[in-house]
């Protein structure tokens, strides 16, 4: 790469029509280079415009005749005058045009693509969830915006909070916990994420005691100001379904809710957890769509799921410091038809389950949760948070109701309307 380093004007050689350009930015008065890599197809690089803010400060532009390329940037007089004047321009973003991807540090890890789906609403009220193979492999590359948001000159939502499954696994390499932690309270301490972090009640006290030991050091990298609640327990309703692949069999069933322990170990951590000084931050366990179940006022309760005396427990015992807290997702809505007179036709259930009136299925479904937390605590106004919501990028084998059937239900085109 041949680089002509006058102040405004740079001329690159193209070598296998992979540019990388040197930009020039000014920081605390002296000259320093920050790197942006561009793809062209050999016969002209797209004008771009990058800008920091609301200012334009760099421009692509191709000039002709020449066995290279000519990189003008055109920085506004203004605009070096501001940048003197705040003595400083940072620039923290590697930028791949080619593939849409950025990549960088655990703090400003974002991506961009040409599709806008417009700004987050209530973008304060929503969050991320991390899931286990980032959490486990790259958490140095969580999104600091939400994808789909930014659009020409318009910046990106910021992503404010995230929600933790659980701080470690059994079955991670513990050689990579330490890095993966740190990288992760990066990202939550230099984007101000708040978070709701997870830990386990499970058939193996053993295991629930190291897990959450994992949280309780985490939270302590993190601290408190980044905490938004914790999460004890996940979807426990879901045990008996799921008896294989959780490796659950009864004698676990009978030990969570006649022996009583998901509701003791929950208040053993809650008191642990207290002892640390969170005795003020919200508390929960998460459900499912099926804690809703039965034809009762109340929540599903059955001696293989006791989700309804759980709660009354937890309400009884905490007050509105617990947080009502479900999973839902259409996706998996066991109530969903094919279409009348076919077998594998869903336009009926697809539009009900894909649309975000009152009437569809994911309002109406928390609209019966709410109600079902009123009958149970007499307050209207108990908090509720939805711990998860979403739809599965392709077919899933866990996906058991008719729908399965239907090639359109799992399609891409379909996640992407989601």
């Amino acid at each position: 790469m041949l680089i002509d380093h006058s102040p405004m004007r740079m001329r690159i050689s193209n070598e296998k029509n992979d540019l990388h350009i040197k930009a020039l930015v000014l920081q605390f008065g002296f000259v320093k280079g920050v790197v942006f890599k561009v793809q062209t197809d050999g016969s002209r690089i797209q004008a771009r415009e990058f800008r920091f803010r609301s200012h334009t400060f760099a421009a692509l532009h191709r000039r002709s005749g020449n066995s290279g390329h000519t990189i003008r940037c055109g920085f506004a007089a203004t605009m070096l005058r501001l940048l003197f004047l705040f003595f400083s321009l940072t620039m923290l973003s590697w930028v791949s045009w080619a593939s849409g991807q950025v990549t960088a540090s655990a703090a400003t890890y974002s991506c961009a693509s040409e599709l806008f789906l417009g700004d987050v609403v209530s973008a304060s009220q929503k969050g991320l969830a991390l899931d286990d193979m980032t959490a486990a492999n790259c958490s140095n590359q969580l999104l600091q915006t939400w994808p789909h948001t930014g659009f020409h000159y318009d910046p990106a939502t910021k992503v404010k909070s995230i929600r933790i499954f659980k701080p470690w696994a059994h079955e991670w390499p513990e050689e990579h916990r330490a890095e993966a932690w740190k990288s992760l309270v990066i990202y939550i301490r230099n984007n101000n994420v708040k978070v709701l972090l997870g830990t386990s009640i499970g058939c193996n006290e053993d295991m629930d005691r190291k897990t959450w030991e994992w949280a309780k050091e985490l939270l302590q990298m993190m601290g408190p100001e980044h905490l938004m609640g914790l999460a004890i327990g996940n979807e426990l309703e879901m045990f008996h379904i799921f008896t294989k692949e959780l490796n659950v069999d009864a004698k676990c069933l009978k030990k969570l809710w006649e022996g009583d322990y998901a509701w003791s170990w929950f208040k053993k951590v809650v008191s642990e957890f207290d002892a640390m000084g969170y005795a003020s931050t919200p508390i929960t366990s998460i459900f499912g769509g099926l804690a809703l179940g039965g034809n009762t006022s109340f929540f599903y309760d059955t001696p293989e799921a006791r989700v309804n005396t759980f709660l009354s427990k937890a309400v009884s015992e905490y007050k509105m410091r617990y947080v009502f807290t479900f999973n839902f997702y259409p996706y998996f809505d066991p109530h969903l038809d094919m279409d009348n007179h076919t077998e594998d036709q869903c336009s009926g259930s697809l539009a009900y389950s894909l649309c975000w009136e009152p009437n569809c299925n994911l309002p109406e479904t928390t609209a019966v949760a709410r109600k079902k937390m009123t009958n149970l605590t007499g307050n209207p106004d108990w908090p509720m948070w939805l711990g998860e919501v979403g739809w599965s990028s392709r077919y899933t084998e866990s996906l058991l109701s008719d729908m399965k059937k239907c090639k359109d239900f799992s399609s891409a085109e379909v996640f992407q309307t989601f």
